[in-house]
């Protein structure tokens, strides 16, 4: 029990405070997730040349549809997406959708994920029709195959409710009104 009353620091590391935020016209501690407070992102300047050296290798060594070589493409898509070169990545996750949907078939797992990336990818480019029907397809796909209470399904389910507050303002209602009215239906 006397451990319960002890008042100092706990031996593990704790969390560092959060940064201030830096965006203009936000308060800070009203918005905590404010992304000019997220913290660095993981990827840097050199991984898509990283990331394009290894899957120049791995199409030279296995081939260009060989599972490894098609996952190097992915994160070579992922890395210039998270570098805000969201052209060349909805480029590249479109051809690997494509590779996997002709070599895995349109309902294996890493196409349905592939699926969502290239969604993903076109969400940052603004093309909010476009991602949400890819999201929808996903939610229905993954719904069939799954179930309704699979945590990739219930990904799939919230990635087309986000990408409904994330619409443009005057389609923002109809986005709410739209994902609302097909959760009622399931």
């Amino acid at each position: 029990m006397a451990w319960a009353r002890r008042r100092s620091p706990p031996p593990w590391p704790t969390s560092p405070a959060p940064k201030a935020c830096a965006c203009s016209g936000c308060a800070g501690a009203d918005r905590p997730n404010c992304p000019s407070r997220w913290p660095a992102s993981p990827w840097s300047a050199d991984s898509p040349s990283l990331h394009q050296q290894n899957l120049t290798d791995r199409e030279r060594t296995l081939g260009p549809d060989h599972p490894q070589t098609l996952s190097s493409r992915n994160n070579l898509a992922l890395a210039l997406q998270a570098l805000g070169r969201h052209q060349e990545a909805a480029s590249l996750h479109q051809q690997v959708l494509s590779d996997l949907g002709r070599i895995f078939g349109p309902d294996h797992p890493q196409t349905l994920s592939s699926r969502n990336n290239l969604a993903n990818a076109l969400q940052a480019l603004g093309r909010h029709q476009q991602a949400a029907d890819l999201h929808q397809q996903n939610l229905t796909d993954r719904e069939r195959t799954l179930g309704p209470d699979h945590p990739q399904t219930l990904n799939s389910r919230n990635n087309l409710a986000r990408l409904g507050t994330q619409a443009p303002s005057g389609r923002a209602s109809w986005w709410r009104w739209n994902s609302l009215r097909r959760l009622r239906r399931g």
